[in-house]
């Protein structure tokens, strides 16, 4: 699994620069604070067992990347954790301790579960100054209604999805991603 994730990644980067479209920077990985590739990646917990296998998935990705033959490309490792600076400061201070290489910090933020902008300003801040890498939103989202327009459930539907004074609207979203970006 090793071996293949670390080809993968270095036969994708490839094929996108083959096509005239290297990647500047990539993901390694979704959201992978709880692990990757299934049971394979899963993390649980402090357990060095997962940990050293989680890491060497990472390593061997990473590795990939940059062995790509594209100079420039940066390697970004994403949790889903946007608004909460222990559990980031957590996974990152692990992946530091198990010497994973890794370029930028990405995080999802959707207010309805990562808490206020002032969560997420505050993780950002401790993000960039502890780990001293860029760091991005990768992921985010704002309600422009709470009505349902199909037989699907509307996961942002609920008025809990909404920050003060931010109406679900083409209006709040506009404003909510200039809060996203401000606290960037």
């Amino acid at each position: 699994l090793c071996d293949s994730t670390e080809r993968w990644t270095r036969d994708v980067v490839r094929d996108f620069a083959a096509q005239g479209t290297p990647p500047a920077l990539v993901q390694i990985g979704n959201e992978i604070d709880h692990g990757m590739l299934g049971d394979a990646g899963r993390l649980t917990g402090d357990e060095s067992g997962s940990w050293n296998h989680f890491a060497t998935l990472l390593t061997r990705a990473s590795r990939g990347v940059h062995t790509a033959g594209v100079d420039s490309v940066r390697v970004l490792v994403h949790v889903a954790t946007g608004g909460d600076s222990s559990a980031c400061r957590w996974f990152f201070d692990h992946l530091l301790a198990q010497q994973v290489p890794f370029d930028a910090i990405g995080v999802s933020y959707y207010p309805l579960w990562h808490g206020g902008l002032p969560a997420l300003r505050g993780n950002l801040t401790m993000l960039a100054r502890r780990y001293r890498r860029p760091v991005y939103v990768v992921e985010t989202a704002y309600p422009w209604t709470l009505r349902w327009f199909d037989d699907e459930r509307n996961i942002m539907g609920d008025a809990q999805a909404l920050l003060p004074g931010l109406e679900a609207s083409p209006e709040g979203q506009a404003t909510f991603l200039r809060a996203v970006e401000s606290a960037l």
